[in-house]
């Protein structure tokens, strides 16, 4: 049995490197980048105005006030889109609606609510403004020849934006990877059936899938088998592999616990079995050939803490992540936990800010314990024969949210 942090070190130890591959922007939302994006333009790419109103030249209307207002000639417009071509020359204005071209010779703007028409082609200005008021400055967000977006970064709806608004109609991505689900055991039946006597519902698919689904990742759904050896290799034998394949239940020590010697023959070669965690244990790790195998436990919050903390960011960093893993950090434990000995635990617990980072216990953390997954949304991390009272700092990893590197996660846990 070795520890969490030997086996994340032996998972990341066997990952295929990240593969690339060229697409269009608008096919790669949710990808991770696979080289650094130059900006070929400035952002904005030119003087414009930050709000509706008139472009001035600041001097014109420095002594502006309620009680003298000062009196403009309108020789033009610069709506967005429509840049006024001439030049702004003393005493004249022109309209600028927000986001059009700054006129040659204006140096401010000053918003219509500070001004009221006098007429055809005049208007009045009540207050002064500063040179460069309400102005956005060509380049003053992102400047030609600049680092757009970083390798490894994700392409979310703000980045896909920036690279919209910067002409990228290519990028260079990293493949999502593809993972399979097996759930083993003859007393499982479909969620939509009716169970029969020592028959349950299978609801690690559901879980596992819609996990995967999440981070956008393939999945295949490859049912339901029962502990039989001659089931399971009908299940495998002639099937692709894909880049991950996950199995609940059977790797345990009993009976009917057969899947990790029924794979041998497929070619699985087993580099750890057992954990010293709790829920997990018996968590299994190996390849068949290019294919990443994880054995998953059957009990469901175990499989889905498994999946959490081990595949999850095995799938990540596949799929070109480089901080793959949960966030750890300091909170202030509301519940007691009681101590697992020789065993790190990773209890379910929700977390919130009181003045403070605090968390509290989903209830009962039995491995079969369903209601505890459901209501999580962080691990608590419990040393191995450690109490927790009520009151006492613990380090909670967050389900979902920020997430750092491997180095980090590491130090995270000594």
């Amino acid at each position: 049995m070795i520890s969490y942090i030997e086996a994340i070190k032996k998972i990341f130890g066997h990952l295929p490197a990240p593969q690339a591959k060229k697409a269009r922007l608008d096919a790669a939302y949710g990808y991770f980048l696979a080289e650094d994006i130059i900006s070929g333009t400035d952002l904005p790419m030119f003087d414009n105005s930050a709000m509706d109103g008139y472009a001035v030249r600041s001097v014109d209307i420095r002594d502006a006030s309620e009680r003298n207002p000062l009196t403009l000639e309108i020789i033009g417009k610069s709506p967005a889109g429509n840049p006024f071509p001439g030049k702004l020359t003393s005493g004249k204005t022109v309209y600028i609606a927000t986001g059009g071209v700054l006129p040659a010779g204006a140096d401010a703007v000053i918003p219509v609510e500070y001004t009221v028409d006098a007429g055809p082609d005049q208007v009045k200005i009540f207050r002064p403004v500063k040179k460069n008021d309400h102005i956005r400055f060509a380049a003053e967000d992102i400047k030609k020849g600049e680092i757009l977006l970083s390798k490894h970064d994700r392409l979310n709806a703000g980045r896909m934006g920036i690279l919209a608004a910067a002409g990228t109609r290519q990028v260079k991505i990293f493949e999502k990877p593809v993972a399979a689900f097996l759930a083993t055991g003859d007393e499982l039946i479909g969620p939509d059936q009716k169970p029969g006597p020592g028959q349950i519902r299978n609801s690690n698919t559901v879980v596992i899938r819609h996990m995967i689904e999440s981070e956008g990742f393939g999945f295949r759904d490859l049912g339901v088998t029962g502990d039989h050896r001659e089931a399971i290799l009908e299940k495998l034998k002639d099937i692709p592999l894909p880049d991950v394949l996950m199995t609940s239940a059977g790797v345990s020590v009993g009976r009917y616990d057969i899947v990790a010697e029924t794979l041998k023959t497929l070619g699985l070669e087993v580099i750890f079995w057992k954990v010293a965690i709790k829920p997990g244990k018996p968590l299994l790790f190996g390849r068949i050939g290019k294919t990443l195998y994880f054995g998953l436990p059957g009990n469901p919050a175990s499989a889905a803490v498994v999946y959490k903390i081990f595949v999850e960011p095995a799938l990540l960093a596949v799929a070109g992540s480089d901080l793959p893993f949960p966030l750890v950090f300091e909170a202030y434990t509301m519940s007691s936990f009681k101590a697992v000995k020789e065993r790190l635990q990773f209890a379910r617990g929700v977390c919130y800010y009181d003045n403070g980072w605090k968390v509290k216990s989903t209830g009962k953390q039995g491995s079969h314990i369903m209601s505890g997954i459901a209501a999580a949304d962080c691990l608590v991390i419990i040393p191995p024969g450690q109490e927790i009272r009520s009151g006492s700092p613990v380090k909670i990893q967050m389900l979902e949210g920020p997430r750092v590197g491997l180095a980090e996660t590491v130090r995270a846990f000594f």
